[in-house]
C-alpha cells in the first residue's frame, strides 16, 4: 500500500497521526501537572501568609502601620499596596491555570473526535 492509499484509508498521514498522539500525551499529563502547579501555588500562598504576612496580608500591614512596627523608611502607601499586588499576582496565576485546564480539556475532546472520525478506538494505545 502506498502512502497516498494509506492517507485515504485512515484519513491521517503518519505525521498527522504522530502529532495527534503527541498532543494526546500532553492532554493526558495535564491533570497531574495542573494539580501539582495548583498545590505549589497554594503552598506558596500559605507559606507567605505565615512567614511573610506583610507580603500577602493587607490587615497585617495595616496593623503594623497602626502600631508603628514598620520601619519609618518604608513608605506607608507601598506597604499598603504590597499585599494587594501579591494577591493580584496569585489571582492571575490561578486564572492562567484554569485557562490551561480548559484548553487541555478541549484538546482531549478534539482528539476523541479525530479518533472517532478515523475509526481509531478511543481506548487505543496512546
Amino acid at each position: 500500500m502506498t502512502i497516498r492509499e494509506e492517507e485515504v484509508k485512515l484519513g491521517l498521514t503518519r505525521e498527522e497521526e504522530s502529532f495527534v498522539e503527541s498532543r494526546a500525551k500532553f492532554a493526558r499529563s495535564w491533570p497531574i501537572v495542573g494539580t501539582a502547579m495548583l498545590v505549589v501555588l497554594l503552598v506558596l500562598a500559605g507559606w507567605l501568609l505565615f512567614t511573610r504576612p506583610m507580603l500577602i496580608n493587607p490587615w497585617a500591614v495595616l496593623s503594623g502601620l497602626e502600631t508603628g512596627t514598620i520601619p519609618d523608611s518604608t513608605l506607608a502607601i507601598m506597604a499598603a499596596l504590597l499585599p494587594v499586588v501579591m494577591l493580584t499576582c496569585l489571582f492571575v496565576l490561578v486564572v492562567a491555570l484554569i485557562l490551561f485546564s480548559v484548553a487541555f480539556s478541549n484538546e482531549k475532546k478534539h482528539i476523541a473526535i479525530i479518533r472517532r472520525m478515523t475509526g481509531a478506538s478511543p481506548n487505543a494505545p496512546r
